[in-house]
């Protein structure tokens, strides 16, 4: 057991939570909405799109950004500044927004029609935490978690009545992740390129909607496995589809190289081996040996299924990074 966010990574944990009192906070929540009406330098307007950054031909330096409202358009303003101009909207739309500027890569912004300001490969570097699931868990002995509709009742009572306890307040074994070594990590080298997390689900069942999806977290009959590459070697890219700042980028993930899929598949037969400890048979808790739709013709557990799996049960983590990198200027 460790704490991924201390000292050591390799290990295993029940995750910490942005939450306050059993309650989900968002980073707006937790921090701007208490100062909204405290700060006068301080001014949140939402529906508004950035559309490109003002910058000094000369000097290069930021003086303002345009921006137009989502909802209407054609209502478009300019804010200047004497400080300074801070972007933070993503990998992918602060990426969007430096190309509108004139700063990214030349074929891209000549290719779309806008002059360029300043070369830079902006836009590159594109990588994301990719994972693959389809590995699952059945549970047994009554570990199951499925409630009857008289508990779902008492357990939404106890969270609104008694200061945000009982189940609705956590969210179940998806409280519980780890970070692992590949192949291609030494020993005794604290440096993981897995993780893996387990998302909690339900059968088709009659009880209490269960199967329609809203469910509390906490109730569940099925665990999946996700398998989550830390380290990846495939680099992809964003590219302007358009000068519109409305029209979305077009974006190529170009995922999985060889080492990419040999991590993944060393995850995946790290499930296996959960599957089979004291721990995980002492908490009912047993492999599915169903295969996945789409490889069936392959033997569970092999090689060849488990590029099965990543080639049909990929999804994005959500992490992407990369494309607007700053560094030294010798580092491309």
């Amino acid at each position: 057991r460790t704490d991924v966010n201390g000292e050591r990574q390799t290990g295993f944990m029940v995750m910490q939570g942005t939450q306050h009192n059993g309650e989900r906070r968002s980073s707006n929540r937790a921090f701007i909405e208490p100062i909204r009406s405290q700060r006068r330098n301080l001014k949140v307007v939402t529906n508004v799109r950035v559309t490109e950054v003002l910058i000094h031909n000369e000097t290069k330096e930021a003086y303002g950004v345009k921006y137009a409202f989502e909802k209407d358009r054609g209502e478009t303003g300019t804010i200047f500044t004497d400080k300074e101009v801070v972007i933070s909207a993503g990998p992918i739309s602060s990426a969007q927004i430096l190309m509108l500027s004139g700063i990214g890569p030349k074929e891209v912004l000549e290719g779309v029609g806008i002059p360029v300001m300043k070369e830079l490969r902006v836009g590159e570097n594109l990588h994301d935490h990719l994972g693959s699931y389809g590995l699952n868990f059945k549970t047994i002995n009554n570990a199951s978690t499925i409630p009857s509709d008289a508990e779902v009742v008492e357990d939404f009572q106890n969270y609104f009545k008694r200061k945000r306890s009982g189940p609705l307040s956590a969210t179940g074994v998806n409280q519980l992740e780890g970070y692992g070594k590949s192949r291609y990590i030494p020993g005794d080298v604290d440096y993981p390129d897995f993780q893996f997390m387990t998302y909690s689900g339900i059968e088709q069942s009659e009880s209490c909607n269960a199967s329609s999806g809203k469910r509390a977290l906490a109730y569940y009959n099925i665990l999946y496995y996700d398998v989550i590459n830390l380290n990846p070697e495939y680099r992809g890219n964003i590219r302007l589809s358009s000068k519109d700042p409305f029209a979305m980028p077009i974006i190529s993930p170009n995922p999985f190289s060889k080492q990419d899929k040999d991590v993944i598949i060393d995850g995946l037969n790290f499930g296996l081996h959960i599957s089979q400890t004291k721990a995980a048979k002492k908490a009912g808790i047993i492999l599915d040996t169903t295969p996945g739709v789409g490889c069936e013709e392959k033997t569970f557990a092999t090689i060849d299924y488990w590029l099965c799996l990543i080639e049909n049960y990929t999804d994005c983590g959500a992490h992407v990074g990369g494309t607007c990198k700053m560094g030294p200027s010798e580092d491309p």
